[in-house]
């Protein structure tokens, strides 16, 4: 075999990852995808502008100055300082893990991969854009690619996992004390977002142990989605498949503290979302303590939804999905307000976020090349 051929042999779960990614990078980078996300903003911008319209045809919009009365500076600086503490908690796992595998301290390059990941995530289709490059921009900054593979998709998985164990204790809850605050389809929809998602958790943490039977099953479940049409490459699909629940398997071989600090940040990320949103409520005088565990069941609902939705974030079914769980919480006229609040620190914070780091790493690049 000759060293171009040998070059190209992958004999590792992370090698072959490797050139998905740098495929994947490619494309997911062109000119078109640009435009693509582009295109995604200015339609969460416009859905914004027209379920302004629709909800003053139905109920008037409160008076904005009426609004503000009630906010004082100490409310926004405090929705600012609970989203600071937002991005710390969603830093700090990635940071620990990089950490313990490269011992580097580099908190920036750990700060813009992670506020790139989100970028992605909320841009691509099944945010299948996310790892990838967050893995790429931490290999450009000198860390391993193997290494980074294991972090952001481990990372990933952890995410998830946390997620499936914030959304039981609500779900649960939810049987004896909200049973009725939802309707029943999109309460019928979240369950099967959650059955999924706990399925690929279960999988994912059984595969090391229960591999041959873990291995049949993926095989099935592709075999069935070849058969729907759902996937055109059965083959191709299963070696990914296959090569990312290895992937994450060695992930979870990590520190017990590691894995702590890291299924409790993410719940506290998902709980402080929720606070966001609860805050504003308090702060526009129209809301108090017992309407907290309602109002985060509702964001948990609508959470699970979103992960099945195709256009991550909930483009185009974000407004539909507030107005139907939050108009009975929201006193008439307020709830725009607190749409235009939610949505700003659910969505558009990330993407301003991420065009500033791409702004500043730009003027350092220039800087550093001036210099050399």
């Amino acid at each position: 075999m000759d060293k171009n051929k040998s070059n190209a042999v992958r004999s590792t779960a992370e090698d072959r990852e490797i050139i998905r990614i740098d495929d994947k990078f490619n494309k997911i980078t062109t000119g078109s995808s640009k435009l693509f996300y582009a295109s995604l903003v200015a339609l969460n911008i416009l859905s914004l502008v027209l379920s302004m319209i629709y909800i003053n045809n139905k109920q008037k919009l409160e008076n904005a100055n009426i609004v503000l009365e009630n906010i004082t500076w100490n409310t926004v600086v405090l929705l600012f300082v609970i989203f600071l503490c937002i991005t710390l908690l969603e830093i700090l796992p990635v940071y620990l893990k990089n950490y313990s595998r490269t011992k580097s301290k580099k908190f920036g390059i750990v700060f813009n991969s992670v506020a790139i990941g989100q970028f992605y995530e909320y841009s691509t289709v099944y945010g299948n854009g996310s790892k990838i490059m967050s893995t790429k921009y931490q290999t450009l900054k000198g860390v391993k690619y193997n290494q980074a593979i294991i972090i952001n998709y481990s990372n990933k998985f952890f995410n998830n996992l946390s997620f499936v164990i914030y959304s039981f204790i609500f779900l649960f809850l939810s049987l004896f004390l909200w049973s009725n605050s939802v309707n029943i389809w999109l309460y019928i929809l979240a369950l099967l977002s959650f059955v999924i998602y706990l399925i690929y958790v279960i999988l994912v943490l059984c595969f090391d142990i229960y591999k041959k039977s873990s291995i049949n099953f993926i095989s099935k479940v592709i075999r069935f989605l070849y058969k729907m049409k759902i996937i055109k490459d059965i083959e191709k699909t299963y070696g990914e498949f296959l090569d990312k629940m290895l992937i994450y398997t060695k992930g979870l071989k990590q520190n017990k503290w590691l894995t702590f600090t890291e299924i409790f940040s993410n719940i506290f990320v998902f709980f402080l979302k929720g606070v966001i949103l609860y805050y504003s409520l308090i702060s526009m005088n129209i809301g108090d303590v017992s309407m907290l565990g309602e109002l985060l069941f509702k964001c948990v609902i609508i959470e699970l939804i979103f992960k099945i939705w195709p256009l991550q974030r909930g483009t185009l079914i974000f407004e539909f999905l507030f107005i139907v769980m939050f108009q009975n919480l929201f006193f008439e006229g307020y709830l725009y307000w607190g749409l235009i609040v939610f949505r700003f620190f659910d969505y558009f914070i990330y993407i301003i976020k991420y065009l500033l780091i791409i702004m500043f790493d730009k003027l350092i690049s220039k800087k550093q090349s001036l210099i050399n």
